[in-house]
């Protein structure tokens, strides 16, 4: 990290601003390290860039420009030789689902995007593209990337963030990525398309085959996209992981009953519990390349029980950390540990004051997790199947 803090500080943007701060960010890309860089004057965020063949120069180029029509961040500076990149902070939360509202707004910002003028030729995709070929193509600077960590909300307006694959492409290509990627049905669908096409028509065909291109290439880009198999990847868990939630934390369930642990069972964490936690967008999950080996909870949510806790952080708002689990067979693997990282990043950009869990006392390995990072015990409290001890942590230490 120092190497990287002396880099930085070379540049004329920093010269006048003391950098006092650099840290991971909770939830990162697929392809490059993010961090939040915390400044006396300022907060920026950090990329340094995983993909080598990407153009980040036309990258950097594209944001500014849409940086000009109010839809991106601020890029602030682009160190070629050391690959990387600085923007302007931008306040704002990821969102799976989308209300009318915000469906309006997303139609409205893209196609101000997509009426930026840019001169230069139009993106190759590496997948067969024949069943788009037969309708007239109609270029407009195009994101390409529009999936709900490529956004972020404040209040009711988007701004976009991971320019690295936009460039000249159909329009249609950016309205196939949201239909998929935001999953939306046929009346959402309906209101986005009118909202940006106005008094025009489009065309329906056109789009389906779209869709359908566009869900190839995520395909062939989760198959062959090079990283390990046993790479972590951690994301808000949608409404279609459910049954995988549910079957995980039910071998969760059985597992601990082999080590003596009665802890959960066919009540808690019930099927209905973790679809809420799912529609309330506070469920998370760790997947690897091939399979979801784990889960957490992040909310606000405290237990009646609490109540009755000698908290030592009492002031701001608390984050609640609910039903970790990992699967039994990758257990040991340090995967708990980067959840704990994750929930602890995301406290700290969700400016919570402070983290609060419980862990049943039968179950040693969690409680020692959590004295390993650092928690404190503060007190003790029972629930139906026995007695938990309670732990905290300031989010900002």
């Amino acid at each position: 990290m120092k190497p990287l803090l002396r880099i930085l500080s070379q540049h004329t943007l920093f010269q006048d601003d003391q950098i006092l701060e650099l840290k991971s960010l909770a939830q990162q890309g697929h392809c490059n390290q993010n961090y939040l860089l915390r400044t006396e004057k300022a907060r920026c965020v950090l990329r340094i860039f995983g993909d080598e063949q990407r153009d980040r120069a036309l990258e950097y180029h594209i944001q500014t420009l849409a940086y000009h029509e109010g839809i991106a961040p601020q890029p602030l500076l682009h160190d070629i030789p050391n690959n990387l990149m600085v923007s302007a902070f931008v306040e704002g939360e990821h969102q799976d689902r989308l209300s009318t509202a915000k469906l309006h707004m997303l139609a409205q910002t893209l196609h101000r995007l997509h009426s930026i003028a840019l001169d230069i030729p139009p993106i190759t995709l590496d997948t067969d593209t024949s069943s788009v070929t037969t309708y007239d193509f109609d270029p407009v600077l195009c994101h390409n990337d529009l999936n709900p960590q490529n956004i972020l909300w404040h209040d009711h307006t988007p701004t976009r963030i991971d320019w690295e694959y936009a460039g000249i492409n159909d329009r249609y290509f950016d309205l196939a990525c949201v239909m998929v990627e935001f999953e939306l049905e046929a009346l959402d669908r309906k209101i986005f398309l009118e909202t940006y096409f106005q008094d025009k028509t489009w065309d329906t065909k056109k789009l389906e085959a779209y869709i359908e291109l566009y869900q190839k290439i995520c395909q062939n880009w989760w198959e062959n996209r090079p990283v390990n198999k046993q790479d972590i990847y951690i994301r808000k868990a949608k409404m279609k992981d459910l049954d995988t939630v549910f079957a995980l934390v039910s071998l969760c369930t059985k597992h601990m009953l082999t080590q003596k642990i009665d802890q959960w069972d066919s009540l808690y964490p019930s099927h209905a519990i973790l679809k809420r936690d799912i529609e309330n967008e506070s469920l998370f999950l760790a997947e690897t390349l091939d399979h979801i080996v784990a889960i957490i909870v992040l909310n606000e949510s405290q237990e009646p029980e609490y109540s009755d806790i000698d908290w030592q952080y009492t002031n701001g708002k608390p984050l609640i950390i609910h039903r970790l689990c990992v699967h039994p067979e990758t257990q040991g693997k340090g995967i708990a540990t980067k959840l704990m990282a994750f929930a602890e990043n995301y406290a700290r950009e969700k400016h919570h004051s402070t983290i609060r869990l419980d862990a049943f006392q039968a179950n040693p390995i969690a409680v020692a997790l959590y004295e390993k990072r650092g928690y404190r015990k503060v007190g003790v409290v029972r629930f139906r199947k026995g007695l938990f001890d309670c732990f905290e942590q300031s989010a900002n230490r």
